[in-house]
């Protein structure tokens, strides 16, 4: 080393940007004419807010109402709380709270009460799915199998259940909108690839060719969406009476924002998909160079101790 330091502000590394709607042809619609520091898009069962996770001193959940275009803010701590889900009745939020490690939380979504623990775990349990009948999916790291799936509920009490271990990553679990089944991505063959089971077990089904990560299904559950890279791909499936993948379809390509933590994106009931984008003026990024930090740094901080 030779004591450059390079800093980047916070303003550069997570810019502010727009929530969007885009349709299966990559027309696009801003749905919010604020921008901000958006993450983690998860729409409501109603259709009419979503939570989202938006940078600031730290990772906060808000609320944004779709139909009135305002903002709600819903976590005020300073950790890390991110990763929002709708309880299927959406009157509450499901969430990861980093303590570390990822624990899971509840909190009323009209931001009423303190946030009480709902999964609280040795080892990261970060959020992936709610079904419709309150159905629990995440993902736990293991030390000897990486990331595997697993099943619990929203009823008191809930046990939990291992879905699927092998020891290679398993995550982005997605429910079926009938609950009966469970997209995910995998990397057991080298690369991530999108599968699908049945709850109840039986066989593993590849619905991605040449790769996939964050499967989404359709609200009618006739199509599974992934993306790949900043493509959008679409497949047609069936359920019954097993299951069956069509030839994925390329939809549209283009830059909207991942994380590692969550899908980026979700659908809304008349079928187009809500996106984070990069805000197109967003001015050129900043950075500033130190040569021989150490010295300059502790020369700042002699007699602070």
């Amino acid at each position: 080393p030779d004591g450059t330091l390079v800093v980047l502000p916070a303003s550069e590394m997570f810019p502010e940007r727009w929530l969007v709607w885009v349709d299966r042809y990559g027309r696009e619609e801003v749905a919010l004419d604020e921008r901000r520091r958006f993450f983690q898009p998860d729409i409501s069962p109603d259709g009419r807010r979503v939570v989202v996770s938006i940078r600031g001193e730290s990772l906060d959940l808000w609320v944004v109402d779709l139909e009135r275009g305002s903002m709600s803010r819903l976590t005020h701590s300073d950790a890390t709380e991110f990763n929002g889900k709708w309880s299927p009745d959406g009157e509450q939020l499901l969430f990861n709270f980093d303590s570390p490690p990822f624990d899971q939380f509840l909190i009323a979504a009209d931001g009423s009460g303190e946030r009480q623990p709902f999964l609280v775990n040795e080892y990261d349990a970060t959020l992936s799915d709610i079904s419709a009948d309150g159905r629990v999916a995440y993902w736990q790291i293991d030390q000897q199998t990486n990331r595997d799936l697993w099943l619990t509920s929203l009823e008191p009490g809930a046990e939990r259940q291992l879905f699927y271990r092998t020891d290679f990553v398993e995550q982005l679990a997605a429910f079926s909108p009938d609950g009966q089944w469970l997209a995910y991505q995998g990397n057991e063959s080298g690369q991530f690839e999108v599968y699908v089971q049945a709850i109840d077990g039986g066989a593993k089904h590849q619905v991605s060719v040449g790769g996939g990560t964050r499967p989404l299904w359709s609200a009618a559950g006739d199509e599974i969406f992934y993306r790949l890279g900043q493509q959008l791909w679409a497949v047609k499936v069936s359920t019954e009476p097993r299951f069956r993948a069509a030839r994925p379809e390329l939809l549209f390509e283009a830059e909207y924002l991942e994380t590692d933590n969550h899908r980026g994106f979700d659908i809304g009931a008349d079928g187009r998909f809500l996106f984070i984008k990069g805000a197109a003026d967003a001015e050129p990024r900043t950075v500033t160079v130190m040569l021989n930090a150490g010295a300059e740094i502790a020369r700042r901080t002699a007699g602070t101790e």
